[in-house]
Formats: structure tokens, C-alpha cells, sequence
């Protein structure tokens, strides 16, 4: 299917993806690796910081590793091709529009999650299950 997209618009869009599940789910398997801070009511909104600091991490390390490559393929070669000798940089700007909704995907739902009645990260369950 993707290749109706042709080979630059499939690669922009995969770049575009990655950007955005990249950090999200390291973000996400970080807090859950760090969930247990405590019983302490400000335990939520510790975990929401960590969230935050999280993904700000991964978000950068991968917009410099992605802006590296870009810059590699340039001057050095493609997988052991020939250089380019030209930086994509729609590519780079895919990366950087993905990274730019999965942070707006974490705000929203941040914000949606302050308002929800019990401000819990854990799963609640289903009603009527036992």
C-alpha cells in the first residue's frame, strides 16, 4: 500500500511515525518501569513530571540521532553507497512533526487525566468484573 506513496513520500511518512512512537513509548515504558514512587498523594503528580522529563529526553536524543543520520547519508554515504551530497531535510522535518503530536498527545492527555474523578495512572477496572 505504501508504495503508491512513492519511495520519498514512504520514507517521510515513516520518519513522521517514528518521530511520533518513538519517545512516546520509551516515555511510557520508563514510568512504568519507575511507577512505584510511593503512597503519598502528590505520587500522580510526581509521575506526571517523570512523564514529562522522560519524554523530553527521548524527544531530543532522537531529534539529534535523526539530524546525525540526515547529516551522515549527506557527506559520507547511503548504507554503504555513495554520499548524497544533499541533507534531506523533509525527512528531518518529519521527524520533528511526529515528535511535535506524540508532545501534544501528552499534554492532552495529561490535561484530560487532571480531569478525570480519581487523578490515578492505574488501570481501572471494568465494571462488573469481580
Amino acid at each position: 500500500m505504501t508504495t503508491l506513496l512513492g519511495y520519498e513520500w514512504r520514507a517521510i511518512v515513516e520518519h513522521a511515525l517514528s518521530g511520533l512512537g518513538l519517545p512516546l513509548m520509551l516515555a511510557f515504558l520508563f514510568l512504568g518501569a519507575f511507577r512505584n514512587l510511593g503512597k503519598s498523594p502528590s505520587s500522580d503528580r510526581a509521575q506526571q513530571i517523570m512523564l514529562i522529563c522522560f519524554f523530553a529526553l527521548f524527544a531530543i536524543g532522537y531529534a539529534i540521532n535523526s539530524y546525525l543520520f540526515e547529516q551522515d547519508q549527506a557527506v559520507t554515504g547511503v548504507y554503504g553507497g555513495a554520499a548524497r551530497g544533499y541533507f534531506q531535510y523533509q525527512q528531518w522535518y518529519a521527524d520533528l512533526v511526529g515528535m511535535g503530536l506524540a508532545a501534544g498527545y501528552m499534554f492532552w492527555d495529561l490535561a484530560t487525566h487532571r480531569r478525570q474523578p480519581n487523578h490515578s495512572f492505574k488501570p481501572t477496572p471494568l465494571r462488573g468484573a469481580a
